[in-house]
């Protein structure tokens, strides 16, 4: 089969393999959750899809079945099904801080781990901070000066990874 090309990353609870194959041959996907099975449309058109479970990398193998009972080469496929936000770790400031300083710039950590760092973004009160990318799925972030007002002041930080979950 030639699989159509896809996102093989999702928040989805399922996932779609689509493509084309010769007219009516079957199509068959093999999993830890078993196999799935479909006979291609007369133009060789085929479309499966199939349930993630939880937050995991899956791994499929698709083939063809020909007329002789026999599959072409496995096609393997991972497929990241990720709906968990980004862990965020702010260094500075502290929670509770007290200073006579005009703004403050702040600093911390932030990983993913799923999707690693790919595609991670921060920001401070709705400003783009900066994401320095470490090893593997993590990195650090450093923001613009934030301007402090006087008296108590709440500085807003929020992650989002590649696929749009959020911190």
């Amino acid at each position: 089969p030639v699989l159509s090309p896809s996102i093989l990353q999702t928040t989805d609870d399922t996932f779609t393999f689509s493509g084309s194959i010769f007219p009516r041959t079957r199509v068959q996907v093999v999993s830890a959750d078993g196999v799935v099975d479909m006979v291609a449309d007369g133009n060789g058109a085929f479309s499966l899809s199939l349930p993630l479970q939880g937050n995991r990398v899956h791994q499929f193998y698709v083939a063809g079945i020909g007329a002789d009972g026999l599959p072409t080469p496995l096609q393997p496929r991972r497929v990241l099904r990720d709906t968990e936000g980004p862990i965020l770790e702010t260094t500075f400031p502290p929670a509770i801080w007290v200073t006579s300083d005009s703004n403050v710039v702040v600093t911390g950590r932030v990983r993913d781990r799923l999707s690693g760092h790919q595609g991670l973004a921060v920001t401070v009160n709705g400003v783009a901070a900066s994401v320095i990318l470490g090893d593997g799925a993590s990195g650090s972030f450093v923001s613009a000066p934030v301007n402090l007002m006087s008296g108590n002041n709440t500085i807003d930080v929020q992650a989002t990874d590649a696929l749009g979950n959020r911190s």
